[in-house]
């Protein structure tokens, strides 16, 4: 880490350091030029002053030559003077200026260097000093002459240039010993200081933020560096804020604060993975049924408001120790550790018991649930797989009215991808125009002709498939809503062709919950009559009693609606499971028609027929009877009063080109199948 932050050429040590020397070597060399040149003027007065002192000690030796006329006596002068350093020239002149003598130097050192140090050279060039000579030395004395002295400065100089360059060398150490001082004071106070927020900084944890907050020395704690390490520790904390936040919502479900489907997952992985041997884990996926159908019906807030509440009765629900996630907008998951298959099947029946009812939200609907069940390690160690595995096997337990749980099977994969090419086939089967409608035929207790039921069928790669094998899957899916709307238009459609040929019938057609609960139901079936000018009382619409069991809201209004226009509403598989009296007197049925199922035991078991047909002439109702095989049930059915008769006796459901063939033609005449007398069934 030294290494990374040490003076690299890129570094701010590297460069403050940079600064502060070329910055303390420039004032260094600025106040050594200043020094020089202060040192060379002093050095020449005094050079100066040393000279005229040289010549006031020879000038009366000088005199008394000069005043003698001996040119002798001033040429030993001369020598003398000439011994002098940095003499290199002497003379004697009297006041005409006629030299007495003249001496000079052995060597000419007038043009001698300083050694090349411009600035000395350029001030201290050779000089000639003309000292004048007085009687006596005294100030006012008559002159009698002149000594005249030659000077050169090189000499003398050497000695303070060596001067010079020691005061050039000890500035410019001075200079470098401060800047590397104040280089090191910032690198001590503020670069350390910064390179140790900076590897701080590196050190944060982007899932933890605030949990390695920046920390500075003392004496910057007040500073700007201390003020920038408090805002970054700012941030970090509102960046941990919402980090938690963010991880909270890729974690957890915004609407009951569970956790989501990829905490669940890594939950469980967790649960796998301390799994003992012989004891493993159960994953129970908890479906809420027909929450599609209620939020059709009562709308998104307050299907969101029975999630909300079954989310809190399941927390209150589960033991002691599980875990509980919402893993879909219907479907919650609870993971229980250290069980079995019993333990697990007596927690799905408890949790079963204790959800199903009625809640504030659901208006008086009944917010049942399923549970699928899968075991690690039996069906699996992948958390994925597990979880995906208790979903799948909610399909069977929504085929268990009674259990309504059920353990994981294999080959239910298998199932689910069956499924799901249906759905996929069945798409395409609606744009391709693959439905189609047969019609089976009503009788009356005469024989004639008095209605019809039109049944839907898919003609799939040449074959007819029948409703039980797809209407189920249709309204999982939602597509029943428009495979409705192609019955009830070709329902219509073939009313009026058989009006216009004067076979005045009647036709049902099967409506599915998720119809009825589309507010533009209504409207669209007057706008079909309307359109095919149909009168209302034609058309005959069955609903079932789980539809009735399932609100009491806008689906009273709606079925109100329908019959105050003339419609007929039929109550279809009547006392199958949901039936009750309170239903009859709340909702306006016009006719009743007998299940199979009581058909079936006719004549040997009664009961039911007997009362329902006791039921419908009370209530003033019209009473069907459907899936008639044998001529008894036929017989007992007409002896008690049913008003229609349906089953495969009298006819199978046919074509509408066959149904034309056969009814319109006769103008709704007595069919002679009806009174076959042996048990035989319509081919």
């Amino acid at each position: 880490m030294r290494r990374k932050w040490g003076f690299r050429n890129r570094s701010m040590t590297f460069r403050q350091v940079r600064l502060i020397l070329v910055a303390a070597l420039a004032v260094g060399c600025i106040a050594f030029a200043i020094q020089a040149i202060l040192l060379v003027g002093t050095t020449r007065e005094a050079l100066y002053e040393r000279e005229s002192q040289l010549l006031g000690m020879a000038e009366d030796a000088a005199v008394e030559a000069l005043l003698r006329g001996d040119p002798v006596q001033a040429q030993v002068l001369l020598r003398d003077i000439l011994r002098t350093p940095g003499v290199v020239r002497a003379e004697i002149r009297d006041l005409n200026g006629v030299a007495l003598a003249i001496e000079r130097a052995p060597f000419d050192t007038a043009r001698s260097s300083t050694g090349g140090l411009w600035l000395i050279d350029h001030l201290f060039t050779a000089n000639s000093i003309d000292h004048p000579l007085t009687f006596g030395g005294a100030a006012g004395s008559p002159r009698v002459g002149s000594l005249v002295v030659d000077f050169a400065a090189a000499h003398d100089l050497g000695f303070y240039r060596k001067i010079l360059v020691i005061n050039l060398a000890a500035t410019l150490a001075a200079a470098l010993l401060v800047g590397a001082m104040v280089a090191w004071l910032f690198h001590r106070f503020l670069t350390r200081p910064i390179l140790a927020i900076t590897r701080q900084v590196d050190a944060v944890d982007a899932e933890d933020p605030n949990g390695h907050l920046l920390s500075v020395p003392a004496w910057h704690r007040d500073s700007e560096l201390g003020a920038a390490a408090q805002r970054i520790n700012a941030l970090l904390m509102q960046l941990g804020v919402a980090q938690n936040a963010l991880r909270r919502m890729s974690t957890r479900d915004a609407a009951t604060n569970l956790p989501n489907r990829a905490l669940t997952v890594e939950h469980l992985g967790s649960v796998i993975g301390r799994c003992q041997a012989g004891r493993g884990a159960a994953v129970m996926a908890v479906l809420m049924d027909r929450l599609d159908e209620f939020r059709d019906v009562v709308g998104h807030d307050r299907v969101d408001e029975m999630v909300l509440e079954m989310a809190g009765r399941l927390l209150e629900c589960v033991e002691a120790g599980a875990y509980v996630g919402r893993i879909g907008f219907d479907c919650f998951a609870v993971i229980i550790e250290d069980t079995g298959a019993t333990e697990a099947a007596e927690s799905a029946k408890r949790l079963v018991d204790d959800l199903v009812r009625e809640t504030p939200a659901s208006e008086g609907m009944l917010a049942s649930v399923c549970v699928g069940i899968a075991l690690t390690p039996g069906d699996g160690i992948d958390a994925a797989e597990l979880l995906r595995k208790a979903v799948a096997a909610t399909a069977g337990a929504r085929r268990r009215p009674q259990g309504r749980w059920n353990f994981f099977e294999h080959g239910v994969s298998e199932i689910a991808h069956h499924r799901l090419q249906l759905e996929t086939q069945l798409h395409h089967a609606l744009d391709a125009g693959e439905f189609e409608l047969n019609f089976q035929p009503q009788f009356s207790a005469q024989g004639v002709v008095i209605g019809a039921e039109a049944l839907v069928r898919w003609r799939h790669e040449g074959e007819l498939v029948l409703p039980s094998a797809f209407i189920p899957l249709a309204e999982d899916s939602g597509l029943v809503v428009p495979i409705g709307d192609f019955v009830l238009e070709e329902a219509c459609r073939a009313l009026a062709q058989l009006r216009f040929f004067g076979l005045m019938i009647k036709i049902a057609v099967n409506i599915s919950p998720q119809q009825l609960a589309d507010p533009g139901f209504v409207g669209r079936v007057v706008e079909t009559l309307e359109r095919h000018k149909i009168p209302p009382n034609a058309l005959e619409l069955e609903i079932t009693e789980y539809t009735l069991a399932m609100e009491r809201g806008s689906l009273l209004e709606r079925i109100r609606a329908l019959r105050s226009r003339g419609i007929s509403i039929a109550l279809d598989d009547f006392g199958t499971g949901y039936s009750s009296l309170s239903y009859l007197r709340r909702f306006p049925v016009d006719v009743l028609k007998i299940d199979r199922s009581f058909v079936t035991d006719i004549p040997s078991d009664i009961a039911v027929p007997s009362t329902i047909l006791t039921l419908a002439e009370k209530l003033g109702m019209t009473c069907v009877a459907e899936g008639i095989e044998t001529v008894p049930q036929r017989d007992w059915l007409i002896a008690n009063g049913c008003h229609a008769l349906q089953g495969f006796l009298f006819a199978r459901p046919m074509s509408f080109t066959e149904f034309f063939a056969r009814y319109a033609a006769i103008g709704g005449a007595v069919d002679l199948r009806f009174h076959r007398e042996r048990h035989v069934i319509d081919r």
